[in-house]
């Protein structure tokens, strides 16, 4: 396997890190409100023990509705470092390549 290291390989990097993230959180978020819509998953809070599982089910939801959301911000944090690293990249190749074409002037 070989690696390669350029400007562009940096942001392609940070898009397929979007994409995944946005995938990831489109897909969590479908199975936490499935897992929310108490409605579906306890069919009536007859008894004390069906409210208190459509409860627990709300508590569990809400909770991975945070994580998930925290997992996007991190995700999409890398993915602007690695944008950022991408630019700066370009911009040191690009001032490298002016100064090697001077050499010899």
């Amino acid at each position: 396997m070989t690696y390669q290291f350029s400007p562009s390989s940096w942001h392609n990097g940070s898009r397929s890190l979007d994409t995944t993230a946005q995938q990831f959180v489109s897909q969590a978020s479908g199975i936490l409100g499935r897992l929310m819509n108490v409605a579906d998953t306890v069919p009536m809070a007859s008894t004390q023990a069906d409210a208190a599982v459509a409860q627990i089910l709300m508590a569990v939801g809400s909770a991975g509705q945070r994580t998930v959301a925290g997992i996007a911000r991190g995700l999409s944090s890398e993915a602007g470092i690695m944008r950022d690293t991408g630019d700066a990249y370009e911009r040191c190749e690009t001032n490298n390549e002016s100064i090697a074409s001077r050499v010899g002037e």
